[in-house]
């Protein structure tokens, strides 16, 4: 489920990747068929995953570990969603070792103040700036990823899509690393020349 009217809104993501759907004005089923085609028609797929199944999703525990060692806070660490796909709203983490969640999000407010949200996706760490999309003139999304693909998690089929998403769908720009040290040399006009 994605959560926000515009490009302009701080926005509580369930599948990064069907943001786009929102910003383009799109609608879709909410059926596996239609999902897959969605993703079909504004990526290339690379693999899917059954979130269930994977052994690559961390722990609450081991999501800490991630964002600590990166310089990030883990104060606020969220998550929307149980293994199955069930939403239960944003809930905060407990550190537990034995409970693993489709996806975690924490805030970051960079040496500049830009705001970034910070995700964690089966073990896949992406950014999304916020402030910078705010501001920019772009028709969809910004990402910043460690990889030319992006993990998404699709609640409706517990699903991990990997994908190489379409430009008119989402935008990525790749950095070696997404840690505090990073994302505080990353001006707005530093993400333009990604």
């Amino acid at each position: 489920m994605v959560h926000f009217k515009n490009k302009y809104c701080h926005v509580a993501i369930a599948v990064l990747l069907v943001a786009a759907i929102a910003l383009t004005g799109h609608a879709f089923a909410e059926s596996s068929k239609s999902k897959d085609s969605y993703y079909r028609e504004n990526a290339e797929v690379i693999k899917t995953v059954n979130a269930s199944k994977s052994k690559d999703a961390p722990s609450e525990a081991q999501v800490m570990e991630i964002l600590k060692e990166r310089g990030f806070s883990t104060d606020k660490i969220t998550y929307e969603f149980v293994m199955g796909g069930e939403y239960l709203g944003e809930k905060s983490i407990k550190g537990d070792p034995n409970k693993k969640r489709p996806m975690y999000q924490t805030d970051y407010y960079s040496a500049s103040g830009e705001l970034w949200t910070i995700f964690v996706i089966n073990g896949d760490v992406i950014a999304n700036p916020v402030s910078y999309n705010i501001g920019s003139s772009l028709p969809v999304q910004l990402l910043v990823a460690e990889k030319n693909e992006i993990t998404s998690y699709d609640h409706a089929t517990n699903k991990y899509y990997v994908t190489i998403p379409e430009s008119s769908a989402v935008i990525v720009k790749k950095v070696k690393r997404i840690d505090a040290a990073t994302l505080d040399k990353l001006t707005s006009e530093g993400i333009d020349g990604l």
